[in-house]
């Protein structure tokens, strides 16, 4: 009989579960909780992130 759980169906299983366990501190957090932005720091490191890939760009 051929083995149901490869190293590969392991690791997307983890991936699975990371992204789920991620949805599920969105929804319970807030979205504060996923982007760690705040009302004294509303943009996070966002706009150098823009700039930098807008100038690559």
């Amino acid at each position: 009989m051929k083995q149901w759980l490869t190293f590969w169906r392991g690791v997307a299983a983890l991936v699975l579960a990371f992204g789920l366990y991620a949805t599920f501190v969105r929804f319970v957090h807030g979205l504060g909780a996923s982007t760690n932005l705040s009302d004294g720091f509303p943009w996070g490191i966002w706009i150098g992130f823009d700039v930098l890939v807008g100038v690559g760009l």
